[in-house]
């Protein structure tokens, strides 16, 4: 059945993405990896479909935690990297104006609060 299917993908995608987030205190580099896993598999599910989005929720929301992982670790580069690849999510996935106004938002106020404390 087709609606099995595309349900058993996305409860796989919403396992990968949550053992990734389960990764973040031990080891941010296996972490980071288990992230960019996620993308690339949310972007073969949604080409199986014939969906001609790149990206869906659970790459924005991988995105968003590479983001924090880089953020996190002092790196901005590649902070900015990933933040420039979030954008281009937002502008070419599936993902809700709701759900970007308060990722964003949030990341904003992640990166105030750094700053705040760094000016201490």
């Amino acid at each position: 059945d087709d609606e099995e299917e595309a349900d058993d993908g996305e409860v796989a995608l919403e396992n990968a993405y949550y053992n990734a987030k389960g990764l973040r205190e031990d080891d941010l580099k296996e972490a980071a990896d288990s992230f960019e896993q996620v993308i690339v598999q949310e972007r073969e599910e949604l080409s199986s479909k014939g969906n001609e989005k790149t990206y869906g929720q659970w790459s924005y929301k991988a995105m968003k935690q590479l983001v924090k992982l880089h953020l996190r670790s002092g790196n901005a580069s590649e902070m900015m990297k990933h933040y420039n690849r979030l954008l281009e999510c937002i502008a070419e996935g599936d993902v809700s104006p709701n759900a970007v106004e308060k990722g964003i938002n949030g990341m904003l106020e992640r990166v105030s609060s750094l700053y705040q404390g760094a000016g201490r």
